[in-house]
């Protein structure tokens, strides 16, 4: 394995905290959203735009992703007087060269614990517009505590545009990770799942503190993106 390359979250932030939960084989696990924030500064084209986010969610029993390294599946959907939604693909198979696009993972296993780190990059957006995602699954004797990072862009050579926009005004929104036919998670913000709006403009859309866990609703652009 090569060395490891520093990732940067910059314009979109979404962290998610905690759902105590069980999923059952083939479920989208639903967790609480904290931060939501979608820049898309002087009205920029594709390049201008770029996602992260951020996901610490602890449950009794992880969802099972299966091996990320045969693919998974990012969507994000922002909803309002301009609703937009996108899926994002992150391809299985490991590429040669810095180029990508690469998984690769390792696990560290003991008697207390078993920490399993995944680690996707594509730093010239070959094959998608997903730059770097890092995701740890820490198991323990009582829960089990996922940490995700996912860093999105349009400034590589690939020629799809990122799609999700500030909704100006927008109303709620949310984001899905799934493995490919596994389980996923998911976080709503605003809608149903409340939470306090703190920027709502052309250029801004932040969502603070959901009140409430849960995915993607069968009423919005995303309901298609949860069984």
């Amino acid at each position: 394995m090569g060395a490891t390359r520093r990732m940067h979250w910059p314009t979109l932030l979404v962290a998610l905290a905690v759902l105590q939960a069980t999923p059952a084989p083939g479920d989208i696990t639903g967790v609480h959203g904290r931060l939501l924030r979608i820049v898309n500064l002087h009205g920029g084209t594709g390049t201008r735009r770029s996602i992260s986010i951020r996901v610490v969610a602890y449950l009794d029993v992880a969802p099972d992703l299966g091996d990320l390294k045969k693919g998974a599946t990012l969507r994000v959907f922002a909803n309002g007087a301009t609703s937009t939604s996108q899926v994002f693909d992150l391809p299985g198979g490991v590429a040669p060269g810095r180029d990508g696009p690469a998984w690769s993972g390792h696990a560290r296993t003991s008697r207390a614990r078993s920490v399993t780190h995944y680690t996707y990059e594509d730093p010239r957006a070959r094959a998608g517009l997903v730059r770097a995602l890092g995701l740890v699954v820490d198991v323990r004797r009582r829960s089990t505590r996922l940490l995700l990072k996912v860093e999105i862009d349009g400034k590589g050579v690939n020629p799809d545009r990122i799609e999700v926009l500030p909704p100006n005004p927008g109303t709620d929104a949310g984001v899905v990770l799934s493995g490919e036919g596994r389980d996923g998670f998911c976080a709503a913000f605003g809608g149903a799942a409340r939470g306090n709006v703190v920027d709502n403009d052309d250029e801004v859309f932040r969502i603070v503190n959901s009140r409430s866990a849960g995915c993607p609703g069968a009423g919005s652009p995303a309901g298609a993106f949860v069984d």
